[in-house]
């Protein structure tokens, strides 16, 4: 059998019951395979939730805010793409001002 990764202690392995809601969109979680689990506090949620989370700069569980996550994103980051990461912003309130 394949070795485990260390991102698959972020799956859950089952749902236990169907009705339970995204703690971050409040939306039902029907699919396991949409899903990640914060390790520390045992709470499924959206995987595409906690990636909008990710992305305003935070690196903890929405829940419980473990750093557990680090690890996640370390695992995420090595398997995208570097430009995702690079992307150059413009400073709207910069352009204003001048």
């Amino acid at each position: 059998a394949e070795a485990p990764k260390p991102i698959d202690k972020f799956k859950p392995t089952h749902i236990t019951c169907t009705d339970e809601l995204c703690p971050v969109c409040y939306q039902e979680m029907e699919k396991p395979e949409d899903l990640v689990r914060c390790p520390t506090c045992k709470n499924n949620m959206h995987e595409e939730c906690i990636n909008i989370w990710f992305r305003t700069g935070k690196s903890t569980c929405v829940m419980c805010r473990s750093e557990v996550w680090n690890e996640y994103l370390r695992e995420k980051k090595a398997e995208l793409p570097e430009h995702i990461y690079t992307r150059i912003y413009t400073n709207l309130y910069d352009l204003m001002i001048g």
